[in-house]
């Protein structure tokens, strides 16, 4: 790719790096495969210098284009970290947040409050990474450098050589690392910017369309209408009339046993007319509460007897509510250790009161009873 463009690179070395460091230039690097995770670890970061007092807020107005407060971590070798933190054991993720022991020398990596989300490093984890940040505390005595993920604000980090070629040029990094070669910032960087950003395009385009040819198959229109149809129908079922179900389901399961329905006033309304057959000759208790998800309106309950506490004991718990789904059973779990709360919703769920409604108005009756559930 470089020969491609003309772009010049040489080979470098961790000395080389470690004085590029060092003169307050900033770096990017990608090597290896990208990292998994919340953190760039390395492989996919802009390094810097953090004894400068200036550095953070120069990445993160200059290069970064971010708010002015968010904060950098700083990549410490593993056996230097208690020096430097009071960190009792290795942080390899730059996951964990402790205090420093010498904010003065590495001011541009500490929070307001005098921490750091640390990341400690050693030879087997990333034998070339580590070796660039030994040989920056052999010329500074400072072993740590400034971590940031190798990004611009809003986008994902770079992936490819070619997305970390493009992101360099882009923002102010003044030198960039691929995998083992070194690459100035060359001239005329507007017009090979937008050579590389339509060689991307292609690339991403061709891709897409072999990964549709191996993945997908042709569909002529009447086949498309019909499963389009077909899946308009699951998912309208999936989203408003499973609840319902999943209720039916629990009823009919735990028949014989103390049952309590609980939530608001609506939607406990609601799953009683949508069932006012299934539910006319059991009996079950309901606690309401005082708020409503949806409705205004305060609706009398038929066939359902009302509690005024919920200290009874009660095998089986259904929770009717949708907005307040949560906090309702929090409070639960906290009471009765070893009752079985049911929830009738699931991630993809519409309200109960859409199926009622739509019960109610007599519209979409075919779906509601044309036996998709068992198809499912």
């Amino acid at each position: 790719m470089l020969d491609k463009f003309n772009i010049k690179f040489t080979k470098y070395n961790t000395k080389q790096i470690a004085g590029i460091l060092n003169k307050g230039k900033v770096v990017g690097r990608l090597a290896g495969g990208s990292e998994y995770g919340p953190r760039a670890l390395g492989n996919r970061s802009i390094l810097a210098d953090p004894r400068d007092r200036n550095m953070k807020d120069y990445l993160n107005k200059v290069v970064k284009h971010r708010e002015i407060f968010r904060p950098f971590a700083p990549c410490i070798l593993e056996e230097e970290k208690k020096k430097y933190f009071d960190l009792r054991t290795s942080s390899p993720y730059m996951l964990l947040v402790a205090k420093s022991k010498k904010s003065n020398k590495i001011p541009s990596a500490i929070h307001v409050d005098g921490t750091a989300r640390v990341q400690t490093i050693n030879k087997t984890q990333n034998k070339k990474f580590y070796n660039i940040i030994k040989s920056f505390n052999e010329i500074t005595k400072v072993p740590c450098v400034l971590n940031t993920s190798f990004n611009d604000a809003g986008e994902p980090l770079v992936e490819t050589p070619l997305d970390a070629l493009i992101c360099f040029l882009k923002n102010k990094i003044d030198f960039l690392i691929l995998e083992d070669q070194l690459i100035y910032r060359p001239k005329k960087i507007k017009e090979l910017i937008k050579k590389l950003e339509l060689y991307r395009k292609k690339l991403i385009a061709d891709r897409e369309k072999k990964l549709l040819q191996k993945l997908m198959h042709k569909l002529s229109k009447k086949e498309f209408l019909r499963k389009a149809k077909n899946e308009n129908k699951l998912a309208v079922f999936k989203t408003i009339y499973e609840p319902s179900e999943i209720f039916l389901k629990i009823i009919k399961k735990y028949k014989n046993k103390k049952i309590l329905l609980a939530g608001t006033n609506d939607h406990t309304y609601a799953l009683v007319k949508i069932h006012e057959k299934e539910l006319n000759k059991k009996s079950i208790d309901y606690f309401e509460y005082s708020f409503n998800d949806f409705l205004k309106l305060k609706y009398k309950i038929k066939f359902l007897n009302q509690v005024k506490n919920i200290n009874n004991a009660y095998d089986i718990i259904i929770i009717s509510s949708f907005e307040h789904l949560e906090k309702i059973k929090k409070k639960f779990n906290n009471v009765f250790k070893n009752t079985k709360i049911f929830s009738i919703y699931d991630n993809c769920s519409r309200s109960i009161m859409d199926a009622y409604l739509i019960k109610k108005n007599k519209g979409r009756k075919k779906i509601y009873n044309s036996g998709i559930y068992q198809k499912l």
